[in-house]
């Protein structure tokens, strides 16, 4: 959350999108825009192959999400959340076109955690179809592991953060990070 959108705010437009307000979203995504364009920004890194850009994947998340059926939030966290989800989806739709023009040329840029496997960061478009199927497997194992790494990962929330979306423990939701974690090494070696 910016400096500028104080809390109060924020947690107004929340209980205002609950109550069926047809501007909320825009006004809450507005408050956010900032924070959102970081994350975006955060998932994708810059090259000279990168044909999606942190603006580009905001607004394409948020079209997505404007043209859905609007869900209750608890507070910011989850619409960030809400937002990851569908960064996720844009950034693997658009690996998926990427693969039916070019199969796995030129790699499309995203960043992990520096915790993860891939220290460079880059993942080609193969890949992130892979890391995308995997997730899948993950969730129809154990949904809160495969919550939590789209929490994580996509949606850039901190252990703290998640636990809270989530409605569990911190360390749950360390344990199942490393769980999770682990499940998926397995699976994209």
């Amino acid at each position: 959350m910016s400096d500028s959108e104080p809390q109060g705010d924020i947690q107004a437009l929340v209980q205002a999108l609950n109550d069926g307000d047809p501007d909320a979203a825009s006004a809450l995504f507005k408050a956010l825009y900032s924070q959102l364009r970081l994350l975006a920004r955060a998932r994708l890194a810059s090259g000279p192959a990168m044909t999606l850009d942190p603006t580009a994947l905001v607004h394409e998340a948020f079209l997505r999400i404007d043209r859905s059926t609007p869900t209750a939030l608890n507070d910011s966290s989850h619409f960030i959340g809400i937002v990851g989800r569908v960064m996720r989806r844009v950034i693997i739709d658009h690996a998926r076109r990427r693969q039916a023009l070019k199969r796995g040329a030129d790699p499309l840029m995203t960043t992990m955690p520096p915790d993860q496997a891939d220290p460079d960061g880059g993942l080609t478009a193969d890949q992130l179809v892979a890391l995308d199927s995997a997730l899948q497997a993950l969730e129809a194992r154990d949904s809160n592991m495969s919550r939590v790494v789209e929490l994580k990962y996509f949606a850039g929330l901190s252990m703290a953060e998640i636990a809270e979306a989530l409605v569990i423990s911190e360390r749950s939701v360390h344990r199942l990070w490393r769980s999770a974690r682990a499940w998926l090494l397995t699976r994209m070696d």
